[in-house]
């Protein structure tokens, strides 16, 4: 029983299905019916020739519009602004001064550089003016070519001067000798020991001599003038009693070992000397070696060089060093103002007359707005198409309804990946750019990359699409149009260049249903 039941059940459920199926097919039938019967009769369809037009194959690209010549000027040192000679939108010139600052408030570098300056150039105005360098080297030419020709001649007088010095520094070992040896024994003899008492004996009388008489006049006042030549009689006569105990004491005492130390280091000294003295005359006396002569000969030819570098002018070396002096401190000098690197206009202004600005602030931007440029990135699978040169169109929103001229200028041969894709930097120079072209904008770039040609062009409600791709319905003389598979390519206004077994004057039927009772249009279903 219980198959029983199972059986009618799954019976009951099969019939809507079988009934669901027949249904859908009759509908899919009629439908495909009306399609190839009405959708191309005569109420619902119009015809369409295919046409040939000239077409230029085109890359399209965006960018930025850019300025060729775009300068953002930094300032190169501190100070306060002294000058501002431009505002915004003024044309400039290259080398014009745009703004200036105070020298006084500069580092001090900056005003030393002034100095630097004169006397580098000063020193290059004598290089080039003066004729001192040129009689100098001449001289050292002459005075190198006597001093070889007359070798010998110098030889003998250098002999004969050794000679003499060899005397007088024999006379002065001698005398170091024998005052070294006399500090061996006392310094003076009994007689002159015996005379330095009785000098000093005789000096103590005259002090004696001279108290007794200044004390006769000691209770006078201080400005009696008997008593005053008593005092001064006195003193006198004191001072040579004390210089002649001294001498005295001198004669009596030993050498001390400072002198000693004295007397064998002038006497080591002169020994020196000595023997020097004696070589120098055993070498004059062998004559000149053949290292001598090569010194002579190596000493003209330098003065010859050297005179050679300067005859005609000044050495080129010693120019270079002074100009490299100048540049440098006019370099350092020009970091007090803000100039113009090319003929421009004036973009941007961040300074006026008053500020205290830093090195590396920026003061102004300047641009060449009649030199412009788009940079666009071109895929790997259209760049190959692309060469310097082609022309192109440009259209920027800022700018609707204009075309601009340009042409590709560069190709960056070194490809980037953006988004998984190979792109190549293709640079677009703008022809003849509008007056204050707004950079930075937006331009859409079309880059033509062929001479033109003639395409198939077929209108593009002509081309339908469905699963298979897409395809036109081409009439035939008898019977229902067939289908005729196209690939679509460059949209021209209203029509579309298409590749397919199509031929110039071939009839197109274009059904004018509705897409909800059609295949789909040029864009799908």
């Amino acid at each position: 029983m219980k198959k029983t039941k199972s059986s009618r059940k799954g019976l009951l459920i099969a019939i809507p299905v079988i009934l669901v199926v027949i249904v859908g097919g009759f509908l899919v039938f009629s439908r495909i019916k009306n399609l190839r019967a009405g959708q191309f009769s005569g109420a619902n369809t119009k015809t369409e020739v295919v046409s040939k037009l000239t077409v230029t194959d085109k890359v399209e690209a965006s960018g930025s519009v850019e300025a060729d010549q775009f300068a953002s000027l930094p300032w190169k040192t501190t100070g306060t602004i002294s000058k501002v000679y431009v505002k915004v939108g003024d044309e400039v010139k290259a080398g014009d001064v745009l703004l200036e600052l105070d020298p006084t408030t500069a580092p001090a570098n900056i005003i030393s550089a002034q100095s630097d300056l004169i006397n580098a150039q000063k020193s290059l105005d004598d290089l080039n003016n003066s004729k001192t360098t040129q009689a100098q080297a001449q001289k050292a030419v002459e005075d190198a070519q006597k001093a070889y020709d007359n070798r010998e001649l110098n030889q003998s007088l250098k002999l004969a001067q050794a000679e003499v010095t060899l005397v007088n520094t024999q006379k002065d070992y001698d005398e170091a000798e024998k005052d070294r040896k006399n500090l061996n024994y006392n310094r003076a003899s009994q007689a002159t020991l015996d005379a330095a008492n009785a000098d000093y004996l005789l000096a103590q009388a005259e002090v004696d001599q001279a108290q007794q008489r200044y004390d006769e006049f000691s209770g006078r006042p201080k400005d009696d003038l008997v008593r005053a030549q008593a005092l001064s009689a006195l003193s006198a006569a004191k001072g040579r009693r004390d210089h002649a105990l001294a001498m005295l004491n001198w004669y009596k005492a030993p050498s001390s070992e400072k002198d000693i130390q004295e007397a064998d280091a002038k006497l080591a000294q002169a020994k020196a000397k000595l023997e020097q003295a004696k070589l120098d005359v055993e070498n004059l006396k062998a004559g000149l070696s053949a290292a001598d002569v090569a010194l002579l000969e190596a000493q003209l030819a330098d003065a010859k060089r050297s005179y050679d570098l300067v005859k005609n002018g000044p050495n080129p070396t010693d120019v270079a060093v002074l100009e490299a002096r100048i540049a440098a401190a006019q370099a350092t000098l020009n970091s007090l103002h803000i100039t113009a690197p090319f003929d421009g206009e004036v973009l941007v202004l961040n300074s006026i007359a008053g500020d205290v600005i830093n090195a590396g602030d920026i003061a102004i931007v300047v641009a060449n707005r009649q030199k412009l440029y788009v940079e666009v990135q071109v895929d790997e699978s259209d760049i190959s198409s692309v060469k310097s040169g082609d022309p192109a169109e440009l259209t920027v929103d800022v700018l609707p309804g204009t075309v601009l001229k340009g042409s590709v200028s560069t190709i960056d041969p070194v490809g980037i990946t953006i988004a998984n894709l190979v792109k190549y930097t293709v640079r677009v120079d703008l022809q003849d750019p509008p007056a204050r072209m707004l950079l930075g904008s937006t331009a859409d770039v079309s880059v033509q990359i062929g001479t033109p040609s003639e395409k198939i062009v077929v209108p593009l409600d002509a081309v339908q699409n469905d699963a298979t791709g897409e395809y036109v319905m081409k009439q035939v003389v008898q019977g229902l149009p067939v289908r005729v598979p196209v690939t679509s390519g460059e949209i021209v206004g209203d029509q579309v260049v298409v590749t397919g077994d199509l031929q110039e004057g071939d009839v197109l039927v274009v059904s004018t249903l509705s897409q909800n009772t059609q295949g789909g249009g040029f864009f799908g279903p």
